[in-house]
């Protein structure tokens, strides 16, 4: 077949050129050289025997060998064969470390042949790795590339890698390369291997029986199950790669190969790759059906390190998009062409000879067979003398010699035997013991020459014969329990020539039961026992491997506690055991046998401390704490003792309030603690073995009662009691949850109010009381420890606002009204402190004054002569009551009386003095004499007085600070601070005479003098000023002045005599004036 190459795609493709045969492909045959009527090969030898001394290394033996006639051996092989050789016999070959270059120099490197070239070594044969030469095996030289598993033969895939999977060519690496896809592809597979199937399907290469070229086994690569893309596509896969193997330039590789259809046709390719990744084509084809075996040759064109490589595949050529398909390798193989005559000489000329026999042959031959390429086998020999050499005896260890024991003492019979030792050469024998005595002695017939004592016996031996004999020692071999054995050294010569050996003397202790143990004793422990026991003096026959222990509760039946202890240890402790329950124990020995029989028995009841009390609970409380507590469910197997009972403030560090109360009782009071600090605590059960773990923790915090509450006050209201007070200074070490509140009526019974507020706050309102009826109330604290002490008392009286009054009269007043009350029905539950007014139907109210009975009151600040409609209400703690039906009533002007005219009192003020009244009210005054002038002062005014005579000369004020006026003098009155455009009226008392009215103008002044009316009595009269504040409220002025009798008036009525009395007297009264001026001002404070 011809075929072209063009470049498509990055890719080589061929096109077919030529035709298929009916198995699609015409078969490239081998060409082996031609196998004609030439003769065989010529091999002789020109030299003498070679010499060999007995059991040294290997010698050369053919130096001298000459081949001839063989022209070409590719393929075939050198053989070397020792006539009827032995298992002692070895042929080899001389080798190197590495393999010449030397043109024409032949190296042996391991199993590989060189042949030097100039510049590199060629391999050109191998030893054939079953026909080695070792143990009396020929040795041959097959001329072919050393070649891991070429035919797989070994059934395996030994030397070789497989890749079950899909393969694309120029994509997928094998071996670490990318190959060159120099397949050819039909014409109808434009994608060539590059399209991937719908389905994969499966790629397998293995070895099979099935099919062979050679032998029993070949490679199969195997595709199945695929679906191809678009049909007509190829798909390649499985493939496989052989190990690297080394082939020189010129020699031709060889393989078989046959291809399977399957599911379609096949599509298989293969080529070899160098190490520098030079790739070479060695097999491309494709068609249907099963092709014939074939074998392929190529030839190599450089020297270097090779792989084959073959890729098997599949074509869909039906283009139903099912395909697979399989390739066959088998017996590859690599020949050299450069192996010749001279080539093949010189490789048996390295042949060496080797015989490790203690007594060989004194000669041997070899037969050299060298196939050449032709039909015929060409064959020669070379002899082997070999000097023989005297060897050592080889002493030959006698069986062991065996005495046994059985449980008892024994006497023993020798045991006899005689030594064997073989010797090559057959020489005379002679036998002695390692530190041997001499001692001749007859037994039995039997003459021995020296003795060696041992630990289980005594060894004779006769030094001419090997006869021995053991005497046993009785008592060494009874103390022995198991199997032991013991060695004697002994040895051989032959003239001069030694060996060394042992005769061994065994003590079989026949396999039983071990004995029982002994002295078993058991001590308790916390839900277990610990048991100690004496072995067993008799073992069995072997090794205490563990013990079965059994026990029985309360003297019940046995029961296995351990079946087996795993160790040869006399001491034990067996768990799992309850508290307080008395327990048997035995104990049986085992070996390999088997069980003995048990011990004796040794009696343990377990125990422990307790274990941990429950439901602790600790109590509260004044400074102390009640701790209780349950009885631990586990006791230990003993009974409780006692308890211990620690606390703690932190959880951590932990004080002992008793160590151990001796008792069991299960509470435990802990006192002198500090109210309010939160304590934990914990209880330890005791018992004879000590003390168990702690209990859980309870915690309390010791308290009492708090103090009690302070500052109680009570606020009264309608039907009700607001009360109020502090907490206590201490909580008793608990916080207060609440207060009690209780109330008397005697200060003797007490009811409870409010058992507990269940609030921390300090105020409650007290409701649903009777207005009038008075309670005291106290409070109590409450915490967890109960009621505290009660707090002081406080007492209130529930009120509301009085009734109505009535109105039964109305009296006019200066600028007021008097009005005759009717009490109210009903004060409130209170006191009536008070009345208020109001004239303008209730919109606005004014206090009124009221006197001592309450009955009358006066209503201020109203206008005089004008009609007043008058409302009035009564007023007690809680406020103002009800308004009484309207009264009217016309205010006049009239002196005020003392008492603002609710007792008509005429007004007597002293000279000197002076009183005011605000609204009825008395207030402070303050009055300074200044010369002839009288000035009282108050809160926001001030009026002055001065006294004139008829001719209007002003008199002064007199030493005691009175204002002196002439019966028919006048007294100016002024003031300021009055309500302006209202009216000041003035009166004279003691019969009220009204001196005049005055008007008070817009700066709140007025000033007038007033004569004094004819026919006033000489003597102390008061004056009066009523008058209008600028607040409204009405501002009533009185002070005492002195009316003398006008001089003339006094002259007339007395005579000359009384005339100059008068005149004296008056004279008098003028001095002192102006000794009062001139002695300085004068002021008098004068309050209410």
């Amino acid at each position: 077949m011809r075929t072209t190459t063009s470049t498509h795609g990055g890719r080589r493709r061929r096109q077919h050129l030529g035709l298929l045969t009916s198995t699609g492909l015409i078969a490239a045959l081998v060409a082996f050289p031609a196998t004609g009527a030439s003769a065989a090969p010529s091999v002789s030898n020109s030299g003498s025997p070679a010499s060999y001394t007995e059991q040294e290394p290997p010698v050369p033996v053919a130096e001298n060998v000459t081949i001839t006639g063989g022209t070409a051996y590719a393929g075939e092989y050198l053989d070397f064969t020792v006539d009827s050789g032995t298992s002692y016999e070895s042929l080899s070959l001389m080798t190197t470390g590495s393999a010449s270059t030397a043109n024409g120099v032949i190296s042996i490197v391991g199993t590989a042949v060189y042949l030097g070239n100039g510049s590199t070594a060629d391999p050109v044969g191998s030893v054939d790795p079953v026909r080695n030469g070792q143990n009396g095996q020929p040795l041959r030289v097959n001329f072919t590339s050393e070649f891991t598993n070429p035919s797989f033969e070994t059934s395996t895939l030994t030397g070789w890698t497989t890749m079950n999977q899909r393969i694309d060519l120029g994509v997928t690496s094998i071996a670490g390369r990318v190959p060159t896809d120099t397949s050819t592809y039909p014409g109808n597979t434009p994608n060539q291997d590059n399209n991937v199937p719908d389905t994969l399907g499966s790629y397998n290469a293995y070895i099979q029986s099935s099919q062979a070229s050679q032998g029993g086994y070949a490679l199969r690569l195997e595709s199945s199950g695929i679906w191809t893309r678009q049909g007509c596509d190829v798909v390649h896969g499985p493939a496989v790669y052989s190990d690297p193997f080394e082939s020189g330039a010129g020699d031709s590789i060889y393989f078989d190969w046959r291809a399977f259809a399957g599911d379609d046709d096949y599509h298989v390719f293969g080529y070899i790759v160098d190490q520098n990744g030079t790739q070479i084509e060695v097999l491309d084809a494709t068609g249907g059906g099963n092709t014939a075996w074939t074998t392929k040759e190529t030839v190599i064109p450089n020297s270097g390190t090779y792989r084959f490589v073959f890729v098997s595949g599949t074509y869909d050529a039906t283009c139903g998009q099912a395909a697979g398909a399989s390739l066959y390798i088998d017996n590859v193989r690599v020949f050299g062409t450069k192996v010749n005559d001279t080539v093949v000489q010189d490789i048996a000329r390295k042949l060496q000879y080797e015989n490790q026999s203690d007594n060989p042959p004194t000669s041997r031959t070899i037969t050299i067979a060298a196939k050449s390429n032709s039909t015929g086998i060409g064959t020669g020999q070379v002899s082997v003398d070999i000097t023989p050499v005297d060897d050592a005896p080889t002493f030959v260890d006698p069986a062991p010699s065996t005495f046994t024991n059985a449980e008892g003492p024994e006497t023993r019979t020798p045991l006899t035997g005689t030594l064997l030792a073989t010797d090559p050469e057959d020489d005379p024998r002679t036998y002695s013991l390692t530190g041997g005595t001499a001692e001749v002695v007859t037994i039995g017939e039997q003459e021995y020459t020296e003795y060696v004592t041992g630990e289980y016996g005594t060894l004779r031996l006769d030094s001419a014969s090997g006869a021995y004999l053991f005497e046993a020692h009785d008592d060494a071999i009874d103390a022995r329990l198991i199997d032991d054995e013991e060695v004697f050294a002994a040895s051989v010569d032959a003239l001069g020539l030694t060996d060394a050996g042992q005769i061994t003397l065994r003590v079989s202790v026949p396999d039983t039961a071990p004995g029982s143990p002994t002295l078993l004793a058991a001590s308790p422990r916390p839900e277990s026992a610990a048991l100690s026991w004496t072995a067993p003096e008799w073992l069995g026959g072997s090794e205490i491997s563990g013990y079965r222990i059994e026990g029985a509760a309360n003297g019940g039946a046995w029961q296995t506690l351990v079946a087996d202890t795993g160790s040869a240890s006399t001491e034990h402790t067996v768990s799992g055991l309850t508290n307080g329950v008395p327990m048997s124990f035995r104990v049986s020995a085992i070996n390999a046998t088997g069980t003995g029989a048990p011990s004796s028995t040794a009696e343990a009841t377990p125990v422990d401390v307790p274990g941990a009390a429950s439901d602790v609970a600790a109590s509260p409380d004044d400074r102390s704490l009640t701790v209780t507590w349950s009885t631990p469910a586990d006791t230990g197997g003993l009974p409780i003792l006692g308890y211990r009972v620690q606390i703690s403030t932190d959880g951590e560090e932990w004080t002992t309030a008793v160590d151990d109360t001796e008792s069991t009782a299960t509470t435990f009071a802990i006192g002198e603690l500090e109210n309010g600090t939160p304590y934990t605590v914990r209880v330890i059960a005791l018992n004879a073995e000590g003390a168990g773990p702690a209990s859980t923790v309870a915690t309390a915090t010791p308290r009492t009662v708090p103090d009690a509450p302070l500052d109680l006050a009570a606020a009264p209201d309608d039907e009700a009691v607001d009360l109020s007070w502090t907490a206590p200074l201490e909580d008793g070490g608990n916080p207060v949850s609440g207060y009690r509140i209780e109330s008397t009526t005697d200060g003797e019974t007490w009811s409870v109010v409010v058992a507990d507020t269940g609030s921390t706050d300090t105020t409650l309102r007290v409701a649903g009381l009777t207005n009038g009826e008075s309670l005291t109330f106290r409070v109590s604290a409450l915490n967890e420890a109960g009621d505290g002490a009660p707090s002081g008392t406080a007492t209130a009286t529930p009120r509301t606002v009085p009734d109505a009054p009535g109105i039964d009269g109305v009296d006019p007043g200066n600028r007021s009204l008097i009005l005759t009350v009717a009490a109210p029905a009903f004060d409130g539950g209170a006191p009536i402190t008070g009345y208020e007014f109001s004239i303008d139907d209730g919109v606005m109210w004014t206090s009124a004054t009221m006197d001592d009975t309450g009955l009358r009151v006066q209503a201020w600040g109203l206008t005089n002569d004008v009609e007043h409609s008058i409302l009035i209400r009564a007023v007690n703690e809680a406020g103002p009551g009800a308004a009484s039906d309207p009264a009217t009533g016309t205010p006049e002007v009239r002196p005020v009386y003392d008492g603002g005219g609710l007792v008509p009192e005429i007004p007597t003020t002293p000279p000197g003095t002076g009183t005011l009244l605000v609204d009825g009210v008395p207030q402070e005054v303050v009055i300074t004499v200044d010369g002839d002038t009288t000035t009282m002062t108050g809160e926001g005014f001030t009026m002055t007085l001065t006294a004139y005579d008829a001719d209007g000369g002003s008199f002064p004020v007199d030493a005691q600070g009175r204002l002196i006026v002439t019966e028919d003098g006048s007294v100016r009155v002024s003031g300021s601070g009055f309500l302006p455009v209202s009216t000041v009226d003035v009166w004279l008392f003691s019969t009220p005479h009204l001196l005049g009215e005055l008007l008070v103008d817009s700066g709140g002044r007025f000033s007038a003098t007033l004569p004094l009316p004819g026919g006033i009595a000489v003597g102390e009269h008061t004056i009066q000023l009523n008058g209008v504040a600028a607040g409204g409220e009405v501002r009533s002025l009185t002070t005492g002045i002195v009316v003398v009798a006008t001089p003339a008036a006094a002259l007339a009525s007395t005579g000359a005599a009384a005339s100059e009395s008068a005149a004296l007297g008056m004279v008098a009264l003028l001095l002192l004036g102006t000794m009062l001026v001139a002695v300085g001002r004068r002021r008098t404070a004068v309050r209410a």
